[in-house]
């Protein structure tokens, strides 16, 4: 067997900016009826931000350092990809902020994808914060999208502004493409997202 939080994709309301909405999925893993159960109970927690619960799940077992508590995902990284702010602060003290997800994804390259409406910038934005006041990287990634590819593809200046405050950086390249482009290319594309960006790559870091 093997599970889906689908479900608790949908209950966040996520949406889609042509990078995954899905959970990071590790290939051939299988899981007990007993383990889908406890993932499902926490990433329900987790998406209702029911922090009592959080903490009874991870007493009862749920490592927060392990990718198989989420199906290639940490509870961190989970918070962070459903845009739960309280829930990212609640985890964060017991996690590895900069610890790769099974398809190679920190928990701010997550959390800075699908930002595409006020609500979910906003939710996002916390997490952001959250995520780069605890040491965040926003350079460190395997073969994927950066966080500000991400940012620049949901065309939210504001997230934009923060990663490259934190020393993003606009020529990393994914494919041959810079964060640039992915704003540029964006059917949410913002102009100014694009400017900041296409500015920021002639700039020292």
């Amino acid at each position: 067997m093997r599970t889906s939080l689908v479900l608790a994709a949908a209950l966040a309301g996520c949406d889609s900016n042509g990078v995954s909405a899905g959970v990071a999925r590790k290939p051939q893993i299988f899981y007990t009826a007993e383990e889908i159960q406890q993932m499902n109970r926490l990433a329900m927690a987790i998406v209702h931000q029911n922090l009592p619960a959080i903490d009874a799940e991870i007493l009862g077992g749920s490592d927060p350092k392990d990718l198989n508590t989420l199906d290639g995902q940490t509870p961190l990284m989970f918070a962070a990809q459903m845009g739960m702010p309280k829930s990212v602060a609640h985890v964060i003290g017991r996690s590895d902020v900069n610890q790769l997800s099974a398809t190679g994804e920190t928990a701010l390259i997550v959390a800075c994808a699908n930002a595409t409406s006020p609500d979910a910038i906003r939710d996002r934005m916390a997490v952001v914060r959250e995520l780069l006041s605890h040491g965040a990287d926003p350079n460190k990634r395997a073969d994927v999208r950066s966080a500000l590819m991400n940012a620049a593809a949901s065309g939210s200046l504001e997230m934009v502004q923060a990663l490259l405050t934190a020393k993003a950086d606009p020529r990393a390249t994914r494919a041959g493409r810079t964060a640039a482009w992915f704003s540029e290319k964006s059917v949410w594309q913002n102009p100014e997202v694009t400017a900041l960006l296409k500015s920021a790559e002639g700039r020292p870091l």
